[in-house]
C-alpha cells in the first residue's frame, strides 16, 4: 500500500523542480544583456592589452636589434679588414717566393698576371661604385614602402582622434545608444597601441630607405671596400714583379718585398686584435639585459594573447 511522502520532502522536491525549470528557461532565453555586455567589454579590454604588449615588445625589440646590428656590423667590418690584411700578407709572401731571374717567358707571364690583376681591380672598383650609388628603381621602391607606412600611421592617428572626439566607434554616443565608458576606454587604449605600432613601422622603413641611400650597411660597404683593397694588393704585387723582371733589379726588389712582408705581418696582427675587441662587444650585447627584457616582453604578449582567446571563446558561445 502506497503512502504519501512527508510534507517537507515533497516541498524540497518541488523547490528543486522549480529551480531546474528556471535554469532551463534561462538557457533557452539566452544570456542577458548585462552578461553579454560584460563579456564584450572583457574582449575589448583584452585586445587593448594585447596591442599595448605588442607595442612594448616592438619598441624593445627594435632597440635590441639596433644594438645587435651595430655590434655585428663592427665584427663584419673587422673581419673584412683582417681578410684584406691576410691577402696582402699572402701576396707579399708569394711575390717574395716567386722572385727569380728573368727570362722571356717569365716576363710574358708577369705581364699577363699584371693585366689580369688590373682587370679585377677595375671590376671591384665598379662594384664598389654601384654599391655606393643605388639605382633609381631601388630608391623608388623603398620610397613607395615608406609612403605606405606613413599612410598607415596617418590612418591610425585619424582613428585615435575620432575616438578622442567621441565621433565614431565605441566612443560615439547617441540617444538610442548611450556610450559605454569601459568599451570606449578599451578602444582608446587599442588605438594608442595601433598608433605606436604604425609609428614604429614608419621609423623602420625610413631606416631602410636611409641605409639604401647611404650605399648599404657598414658591413656591406666594408666587404666591397675589402674586395677593392685585395685587388689593389694583387695589382701592386704583380706590378712589382713585372718591374723587377723588366729592370733586372732582383736584389733591390727582394729587399722591397721583404719590407712589404714585414708591414703586412704587422697589419694582420693589428686586424686580429681589432676583431677580438669587436667579437667581445658582440658577446656583451648578445648576453646583456636587453635580451632578457625582450624575452619578458614576448612572454607578456603571449599571456595577453591567451587571455584574449579565452574571453573571445566565452563570448562566441554566448553569441
Amino acid at each position: 500500500m502506497l503512502h504519501g511522502g512527508r510534507t517537507e520532502s515533497v516541498q524540497q522536491a518541488q523547490d528543486a523542480l522549480d529551480s531546474a525549470t528556471a535554469k532551463l528557461q534561462a538557457l533557452q532565453n539566452g544570456p542577458t544583456g548585462d552578461i553579454l555586455q560584460a563579456d564584450q567589454s572583457a574582449v575589448a579590454s583584452d585586445k587593448a592589452a594585447l596591442a599595448s604588449a605588442q607595442a612594448a615588445y616592438a619598441a624593445l625589440g627594435g632597440a635590441n636589434a639596433a644594438n645587435l646590428q651595430n655590434a655585428q656590423s663592427q665584427v663584419d667590418s673587422m673581419q673584412a679588414q683582417l681578410t684584406t690584411a691576410q691577402a696582402q700578407l699572402d701576396s707579399a709572401n708569394a711575390a717574395l717566393t716567386n722572385l727569380t731571374g728573368s727570362s722571356a717567358s717569365d716576363l710574358q707571364a708577369a705581364q699577363s698576371a699584371y693585366d689580369q690583376a688590373a682587370s679585377q681591380l677595375q671590376s671591384a672598383q665598379a662594384a664598389l661604385q654601384q654599391n655606393m650609388h643605388p639605382t633609381q628603381a631601388a630608391i623608388a621602391q623603398a620610397e613607395s614602402a615608406h609612403a605606405q607606412a606613413r599612410a598607415g600611421a596617418q590612418q591610425a592617428q585619424a582613428n585615435q582622434t575620432a575616438l578622442e572626439k567621441s565621433v565614431s566607434g565605441a566612443c560615439a554616443s547617441s540617444p538610442p545608444s548611450p556610450r559605454n565608458g569601459d568599451a570606449c576606454n578599451s578602444a582608446k587604449a587599442a588605438a594608442d597601441g595601433a598608433v605606436q605600432a604604425a609609428n614604429s613601422a614608419v621609423d623602420a622603413v625610413q631606416g631602410q630607405l636611409d641605409l639604401l641611400k647611404r650605399g648599404g650597411s657598414p658591413a656591406q660597404q666594408a666587404q666591397a671596400q675589402s674586395t677593392v683593397d685585395q685587388a689593389q694588393a694583387q695589382v701592386k704585387s704583380a706590378r712589382a714583379k713585372l718591374d723587377a723582371l723588366s729592370s733586372g733589379g732582383i736584389d733591390a726588389q727582394r729587399a722591397q718585398l721583404q719590407a712589404q712582408l714585414r708591414q703586412a705581418q704587422g697589419q694582420v696582427i693589428q686586424a686580429q686584435q681589432n676583431q677580438g675587441v669587436a667579437q667581445a662587444n658582440l658577446a656583451a650585447v648578445t648576453n646583456g639585459n636587453l635580451d632578457a627584457q625582450a624575452k619578458s616582453a614576448a612572454s607578456q604578449v603571449t599571456a595577453a594573447t591567451e587571455r584574449l582567446k579565452s574571453d573571445q571563446a566565452r563570448l562566441d558561445v554566448l553569441n
